[in-house]
């Protein structure tokens, strides 16, 4: 979503096209990464609403909600809890074999698809 929107905008969106998503899906559970430290204050507040549209549109399905610490899904994907973006990125291509580079949130979301995964058996 372009940065110039206004937030309610671009809130309104997320929540809008989560509702979508997991409307045409139908999960039977949902994975969220928890909150982690923000730099500044500023981003600390976007993540807060961002992740507020995010939880409200997950909780609206009555599916069961799961979070994850960032080093929890790390840890669960490379064995390392402070794993950088790369390792992250290498590891989730060698266990699902996927030929083509990944971008980094595309990683960072199917890790914590694989950190569900591999808690929840």
């Amino acid at each position: 979503m372009p940065a110039k929107d206004p937030l309610h905008e671009r809130l309104k969106t997320l929540f809008s096209t989560l509702s979508e998503v997991f409307s045409e899906y139908k999960p039977d559970e949902i994975a969220i990464e928890k909150m982690f430290f923000a730099k500044g204050t500023k981003a600390a507040i976007s993540m807060g609403h961002t992740r507020g549209a995010v939880l409200v549109a997950a909780a609206l399905t009555g599916m069961p909600i799961f979070e994850y610490s960032a080093l929890e899904v790390k840890k669960a994907v490379v064995g390392y809890g402070k794993a950088d973006k790369n390792q992250v990125q290498c590891m989730v291509s060698q266990i699902l074999n996927i030929r083509h580079k990944l971008s980094p949130d595309s990683a960072d979301a199917i890790a914590l698809a694989v950190c569900h995964a591999h808690t929840r058996r």
